[in-house]
């Protein structure tokens, strides 16, 4: 299989004075392909209705398990609150975004990913 995708409920770290926007039930929906194998998009969908896609470099994913990364768009850091999360931050110039999700889903997607990509780069599919 050249893809994998993946969907996780996140926890959207509203700035305080919206706090209201935290009760929005969210998911992230990350996806990567033989075709870019160091890029992995990140879909957020608020409810049934919103997208919203980023996407993601796949070295900072790993790296931002372990320690914080990331300087402009985008920047990933474990949770120093919850040793089992991670937080992701995206900004553009419509504002900022803070998410919280499971360490182990983004390991777990990680590792699937690698496995593809060994079974891509043996047939040749990569380069």
């Amino acid at each position: 299989m050249n893809a994998r995708s993946v969907c996780h409920e996140v926890e959207y770290l509203p700035p305080t004075s919206d706090i209201k926007a935290s009760y929005q039930p969210m998911t992230v929906a990350l996806d990567w392909t033989a075709d870019e194998p160091h890029v992995v998009s990140a879909t957020f969908r608020v409810g049934l209705r919103e997208r919203k896609g980023w996407v993601l470099g796949r070295e900072l994913l790993g790296e931002g398990l372990l320690y914080p990364v990331g300087m402009g768009d985008v920047f990933l850091a474990p949770d120093p609150f919850d040793p089992w999360s991670v937080v992701l931050v995206l900004s553009s110039d419509s504002g900022r975004a803070g998410f919280r999700m499971s360490a182990e889903f983004v390991s777990d997607f990680l590792v699937e990913v690698d496995e593809a990509e060994h079974v891509h780069a043996e047939r040749g599919l990569i380069r």
